[in-house]
């Protein structure tokens, strides 16, 4: 009898974890996409601005820095390309994609167990 009721408080303590966890990554998904309230207002993401063909190769021209020198440069050194930084952002948040779809089916897979019980 013992060990049953620990399962039990285990299995509730962990959905409920789930449930939270699913809850705050929720939240945060909608706020990166509809931005936040503050004080009772709605407060918008700000609209990313769109560059010209034109611009971007103004921006790139701008961006560049000389490298560094060689000699300078120790031999286990590692300089991180603009390619590899947004290959990272994008892995990045095709992870947070993935952690929210999980989430998401994990709150759905809850409501389903509770509402088999109800009905």
């Amino acid at each position: 009898m013992k060990s049953y009721m620990m399962k039990t408080v285990v299995v509730g303590v962990l959905i409920g974890a789930g449930v939270f966890f699913g809850i705050d990554l929720a939240t945060s998904g909608i706020q990166r996409v509809h931005g936040t309230y503050e004080n009772g207002r709605h407060v918008p993401v700000p609209a990313v601005k769109q560059l010209t063909a034109q611009q971007q190769a103004a921006a790139a021209v701008t961006e560049t820095k000389p490298g560094p020198d060689p000699k300078a440069m120790k031999a286990d050194a590692t300089v991180t390309s603009a390619e590899e930084v947004t290959f990272i952002n994008r892995l990045v948040i095709k992870l947070g994609e993935a952690l929210q779809w999980a989430a998401k089916q994990a709150i759905r897979a809850v409501v389903s167990v509770f509402e088999s019980m109800i009905h």
